[in-house]
C-alpha cells in the first residue's frame, strides 16, 4: 500500500497490489459494498485507465480486477481518512477471504 498526498482535506488516494488468489469477484465486491455502508464518503477504484464510483459489486467487477494488479482507490468526503485507514485493514486481511 502507498498513500498519494491529499489534494484536499477531504480526499485521500491510496494504491494498493492485489494479492486475492482469484482476483476480484462477487464476494470481493459484496464485503466491499458492505464495508462502506459504514462511512459517508464515496471510494472510487482506478484499474489502468478505467475508474468506477464504488456503488454496488458490479462496478467493482467491471474492472477485471486480478491477483497483481495495482489499483488506487480514492477515498473523498468527510470520513475520507478514517476510512482508508480502515480499508487498508480490509485489504490487509485479504477481504476476509
Amino acid at each position: 500500500m502507498r498513500e498519494e498526498n491529499n489534494k484536499r482535506d477531504n480526499e485521500v488516494r491510496r494504491k494498493y497490489i492485489i494479492k486475492l488468489e482469484d482476483g476480484f469477484h462477487v464476494r470481493t465486491g459484496v464485503t466491499i459494498q458492505n464495508f462502506l455502508k459504514n462511512y459517508r464518503s464515496n471510494v472510487y477504484i482506478r484499474k489502468g485507465d478505467i475508474e468506477v464510483k464504488v456503488d454496488s459489486p458490479l462496478s467493482i467487477l467491471t474492472l477485471g480486477i486480478a491477483k497483481g494488479d495495482e489499483i488506487e482507490v480514492k477515498f473523498e468526503g468527510e470520513d475520507a481518512l478514517k476510512m482508508a485507514q480502515d480499508f487498508d485493514k480490509l485489504v490487509e486481511n485479504n477481504f476476509y477471504e
